[in-house]
């Protein structure tokens, strides 16, 4: 069983910008984040502890291949001759910049947590971070939609927990709401939609369980 869908050994060779600003400032937050979103009895949390959460999940959209190459289609005719060193600059502009925003635009967000209740399995992939309207189309390919406001965000965070941030009606003047994690168990009705967004933002990499991976194919080819 795989625990902890986000959890990678460094690579041998990692980048500057990996190694000292991911890995210094936002990764070695991931494993108390985890313990605090997957622990059933916890339902309320410090604004230090919502910073951290949207910090290390939301940080995993802008890190993704697919992000760097929305923005380098819209600029490519002005740095066409400086695509390495934009790139790399870049990187270390998404932590202090494009992550920052992104943050911004949804922080105000309810957090609920979901669990399975059967066999079903969440899914992940290499764009793990599915930016969702209300009408429940998927955001991930476009271009500044991470920071919509109206979107919601869903991202598995093992095979059978799922963390949503929505725009709920709590009041926002009270710690009681503002600071709480919401719980609420599913079932594989729940798990297939999320799967189904996940296949539409995956690029070239599914991830799960090879049990599950490999019962959820046999079904979907066959169907």
């Amino acid at each position: 069983m795989v625990d902890n869908f986000y959890t990678v050994k460094n690579a041998n060779n990692s980048m500057l910008v990996e190694q000292f600003m991911y890995a210094n400032q936002i990764e070695n937050k991931y494993p108390s984040v985890y313990d605090l979103l997957t622990n059933a009895g916890i339902s309320v949390i410090s604004q230090l502890n919502r910073i951290d959460i949207f910090s290390c999940l939301l940080s995993l959209h802008c890190r993704t291949p697919k992000q760097f190459n929305l923005f380098f289609e819209t600029v490519k005719d002005e740095i066409a001759n400086e695509v390495e060193l934009v790139k790399e600059d870049y990187k270390g502009v998404h932590l202090l910049e494009v992550l920052t925003n992104f943050i911004a635009a949804h922080e105000f967000q309810d957090i609920q947590i979901w669990t399975i209740t059967d066999n079903s399995e969440f899914m992940t992939s290499d764009n793990p971070v599915l930016i969702v309207d209300n009408n429940g189309n998927l955001k991930n390919h476009i271009y500044r939609e991470q920071f919509n406001m109206g979107n919601n965000i869903i991202i598995p965070l093992n095979p059978k927990q799922c963390i949503f941030f929505f725009n709920g009606k709590g009041d926002r003047t009270k710690d009681l709401f503002y600071n709480r994690i919401y719980r609420r168990n599913v079932d594989c009705s729940t798990t297939q939609k999320v799967n189904y967004l996940m296949m539409g933002s995956a690029d070239k990499i599914l991830f799960g369980t090879e049990k599950y991976l490999k019962a959820h194919f046999s079904l979907w080819n066959f169907s």
